[in-house]
């Protein structure tokens, strides 16, 4: 359990590359892939049964009205959120989350998603191209594990390590992993309340 939980926390570093002599190396992986910060929006519901159709010169169907999936939301004068992630040459990888002007959720606890595609030169095949896990959600996961922040004041941050929160050797140099990030955000009990995003206003 704990080496599975070490995996999710790659899901918030995309793909990166982490070499040793203990494993061959996978080819076709990037010299450098570190670091990745992803700005949040607030989360709707999918498409329903089409109903609708967006404008502009690329036209999709669509369904009205858009549902939001929790009632937590941002003030749209002061409200913002990122999640980021970087690997440390320990091998660690450090992470965070940090909202400001969160609404309808003060005092509760808002964890870190993800959506992750998973390769891993770590697999009991020991086969020399590894092998890839997934596509696989852990927002049930890490809500178990706590990895939460308590709104106050409109504010909720996380900051920690895959290591420092689950014990030294939970990321191991020349396991190579990949994380294919599909999907991440912020859960608010068992809704996702903000996803990984670009506002356009």
């Amino acid at each position: 359990m704990r080496r599975i939980v070490g995996a999710i926390f790659c899901s918030m570093v995309g793909s990166l590359l982490l070499g040793s002599v203990a494993f061959a190396v996978r080819p076709g992986e990037p010299k450098k892939a570190n670091k990745v910060q992803l700005t949040l929006a607030r989360n709707w519901a999918d498409q329903g049964v089409a109903n609708d159709t967006t404008t502009g010169s690329l036209t999709l169907p669509a369904h009205h009205p858009a549902a939001t999936t929790d009632a937590c939301a941002f003030d749209p004068a002061l409200g913002g959120g990122k999640l980021s992630a970087s690997v440390t040459g320990t091998p660690d990888i450090k992470f965070a989350i940090k909202l400001a002007g969160v609404t309808n959720c003060e005092g509760q606890n808002l964890c870190l998603a993800a959506t992750i595609k998973l390769t891993t030169q770590g697999c009991t095949s020991a086969d020399p191209m590894g092998c890839t896990a997934g596509p696989t959600s852990f927002d049930a996961i890490l809500s178990a594990a706590n990895l939460c922040c308590t709104v106050a004041g409109g504010k909720c941050t996380l900051a920690t390590s895959a290591n420092a929160a689950f014990g030294a050797g939970v990321i191991t140099a020349g396991s190579q992993i990949n994380a294919q990030i599909l999907d991440s955000g912020v859960t608010h009990g068992s809704n996702r309340a903000f996803s990984s995003a670009l506002f356009v206003p």
